[in-house]
């Protein structure tokens, strides 16, 4: 562990506030940088927590409370990661499946979980999950 690891991490720090301390500290630096349809698309960090909270916030509004379960489908995105750290703020949990699963394992998710909420990356996924 370097000195600058050992000052920027007390072991305590959730990862929300990370996300806080980051888009404070480096609000204007880049976070992200993902490719949407051929081309690069940045986001800074105070971008990207304000998506964070946003999303946090319309899945309370939803119902998302502590201890229940999101379905998560979809390739790995920083979207869909972003959409993870947001159910965690809200002391939910993440139940991310491959994209190419089957009626059924998205069927045995729901044998084992309650899940309230799904994020899917694009309409093909929410077909499967409707």
């Amino acid at each position: 562990m370097t000195d600058l690891t050992k000052k920027q991490s007390s072991g305590s720090d959730t990862i929300g506030a990370i996300l806080a301390r980051n888009a404070s500290k480096h609000g204007s630096e880049i976070a992200l940088r993902e490719k949407e349809r051929g081309i690069w698309k940045e986001t800074t960090w105070a971008e990207y927590a304000e998506e964070v909270l946003a999303c946090a916030a319309g899945l309370e509004k939803i119902g998302v409370t502590p201890g229940k379960a999101v379905l998560i489908l979809g390739d790995n995105r920083a979207r869909l990661y972003g959409g993870m750290l947001a159910i965690s703020l809200l002391g939910a949990y993440a139940m991310p499946a491959y994209p190419g699963a089957t009626l059924e394992e998205l069927r045995h998710f729901l044998g084992e979980v309650e899940i309230v909420a799904a994020i899917a990356e694009d309409q093909e996924q929410v077909d499967k999950i409707l």
